[in-house]
């Protein structure tokens, strides 16, 4: 049944998730969308995830506005079909803007998850590359063209090719 009380507590949670959608929006907004360092990355990542937090808290505003707008709903259908099928639509609208947002912000998440885990491996085998280099520079340095030690330069320069394996 419809009754004032309904009236009243609809309109508030209307507004309310209307005022988070475009706080949230506004929120997605401002987030830098070019990364060029790992420090901007785990500020990006952050900021979504506050964002995506933010969008998770409005889930029982957006339930309580579906609750309350069923009655309405039901009683318009009875009385005026153009003003349902409007405010059905209405609904329908703020609904599927809210769960794109959150998919939205979950994929960008997902994304810079991934892209993390990426950058990591790549540091890890440059790690490993620049490790190798100053071996074969250490090694390179040892071999002297004046020693008279031959065996000994021989097999100094048989070592090169096992300190480049990912080279290779």
């Amino acid at each position: 049944m419809l009754t004032p009380f309904c009236l009243q507590n609809c309109e508030t949670l209307w507004h309310k998730f209307e005022v988070g959608l475009s706080s949230l929006e506004e929120h997605f907004g401002q987030i830098d969308p070019f990364i060029k360092s790992e420090q901007q990355l785990q500020d990006t990542k952050h900021a979504v995830q506050r964002v995506l937090d933010e969008a998770k808290a409005m889930e029982p505003t957006q339930q309580d506005l579906l609750n309350y707008t069923r009655c309405i709903l039901e009683h318009l259908k009875s009385v005026s079909e153009p003003n349902h099928a409007t405010l059905q639509m209405k609904l329908e609208h703020l609904t599927t803007q809210y769960a794109r947002i959150v998919k939205l912000l979950g994929e960008k998440l997902e994304w810079l998850t991934n892209h993390q885990q990426q950058l990591a491996q790549i540091d890890h085998t440059l790690d490993a590359f620049r490790r190798q280099m100053d071996e074969l520079q250490t090694t390179l340095a040892s071999i002297s063209p004046f020693d008279s030690d031959s065996a000994t330069v021989n097999s100094k320069l048989q070592v090169i090719p096992s300190l480049t394996p990912l080279a290779l």
